[in-house]
């Protein structure tokens, strides 16, 4: 597999992402599911407004209170956040 054809796999595996989180968002059956597709669209349309929630994720911290407090006091790995 060459270059050209692994980032058109790319490219088509990120258009079919985006066509369920739309249709998660019309036909959803809970809020929170439609709040969640709307979350990941907005990430994939606007990726510089979410570039330190992604670093942060990258560290470990999934914006749980556990890890706030632990990236408050200096902590770089939380490990439940791992096994989520």
């Amino acid at each position: 597999m060459g270059i050209v054809e692994y980032e058109q796999l790319k490219l088509r595996q990120k258009e079919i992402e985006v066509r369920a989180l739309v249709a998660l968002m019309k036909h959803g059956r809970t809020p929170q599911r439609k709040t969640y597709a709307e979350k990941k669209l907005c990430e994939i349309a606007f990726p510089e407004d979410h570039i330190e929630e992604i670093e942060q994720a990258k560290l470990g911290y999934c914006g749980c209170d556990f890890c706030k407090t632990a990236k408050a006091n200096g902590m770089v790995y939380d490990l439940h956040c791992k096994e989520l």
